[in-house]
């Protein structure tokens, strides 16, 4: 696991990467935790894919999103089980599952299938590159230098001339 820290404009921002045998049971894909949601996607359609809004943030916030066909909530029965004492000092209940989205948006094409047509579009003078070949570098370097950290058994400091090719 490699855990990054970033300082943004808008503040700090941590992100980790962790890699692990996959087996069926957990898949692979990308999840993004906010304060406001949680979203995992991969590149296959999935059952890891969804989005969840944290109970604090109101659904108005996300009509927009829902409205435009992106996303649907999934209605989730609620427990109808008594709050009621009835003599019971303590009662132990999990938390209740954050309200859940599903990702109507899907890809009917093999996973790398945009990826090849967008980089032959942009040969033919079509399209541009999605990643150009510098974000393609400065995201190797992020990457690699995991390695070097490894070694050293030390935080790494990025610097900017890091990123230069």
């Amino acid at each position: 696991m490699a855990i990054y820290e970033y300082d943004t404009a808008q503040g700090a921002v941590t992100a980790f990467y962790q890699t692990i045998s996959t087996n069926s049971r957990a898949g692979y894909y990308e999840a993004f935790l906010g304060h406001e949601g949680m979203l995992n996607i991969s590149e296959t359609t999935s059952p890891w894919n969804g989005i969840y809004r944290e109970k604090w943030v109101s659904a108005d916030k996300w009509n927009p999103w829902s409205k435009a066909g992106y996303i649907k909530e999934i209605e989730v029965e609620e427990d109808d089980e008594e709050s009621a004492s009835d003599g019971v000092l303590l009662k132990v209940k999990p938390s209740p599952p954050p309200p859940q989205y599903e990702i109507l948006v899907t890809m009917d094409k093999p996973v790398h299938q945009p990826h090849l047509e967008n980089f032959f579009n942009s040969i033919r003078g079509k399209e541009k590159l999605n990643c150009p070949a510098e974000v393609g570098y400065q995201t190797a370097v992020s990457v690699l230098k995991v390695n070097e950290a490894i070694e050293s058994g030390k935080k790494l400091i990025f610097k900017p001339e890091d990123f230069i090719v």
